[in-house]
Formats: C-alpha cells, sequence, structure tokens
C-alpha cells in the first residue's frame, strides 16, 4: 500500500493578487448548462481556458465542449 500527498495544494496553483483562495476559486460552473438540456439544435462550442477559469494558470489544461445537432452532416 502506498499513500501521498502534496504537502501545499496552493503551491501548484497562480493565484491571482487580492482574490480569496477557497472552493470557489477551484469551482467552475460554465458547464453546468449541458446538464440536463434538451439537444442542441444549433453547432456550439464551450470551453474552459485561463479567460473562463483564471484558477487553470500554470496549469496547461484547457476543455472544450463541441455540441453538433443531430444530423448536422460536415461540409466537404
Amino acid at each position: 500500500m502506498a499513500t501521498a500527498g502534496d504537502p501545499d495544494i496552493l503551491s501548484d496553483f497562480i493565484a491571482p493578487p487580492n482574490v480569496a483562495i477557497d472552493g470557489n476559486f477551484f469551482t467552475f460552473t460554465g458547464m453546468r448548462s449541458l446538464v440536463g438540456s434538451p439537444p442542441s439544435t444549433a453547432f456550439k462550442v464551450l470551453k474552459a481556458g485561463f479567460a473562463e477559469f483564471p484558477a487553470l494558470a500554470g496549469q496547461s489544461v484547457s476543455i472544450a465542449v463541441l455540441e453538433f445537432p443531430a444530423g448536422l452532416a460536415p461540409k466537404p
């Protein structure tokens, strides 16, 4: 059995000055519109990068969701 942990997880993040570092800093709610929503009728893009979610600063991480409506054929 092995146990590991980060002794100071806050050192892994670049926090902007004058910002409270609590659970809200690490919570991104921009994708909640996807949960329980009906299928998309138009092409939509939702993304979370540093601009939308400042907790990603220095993490080299981002996420994007591309929604294609049913029956949408790609253009050649």
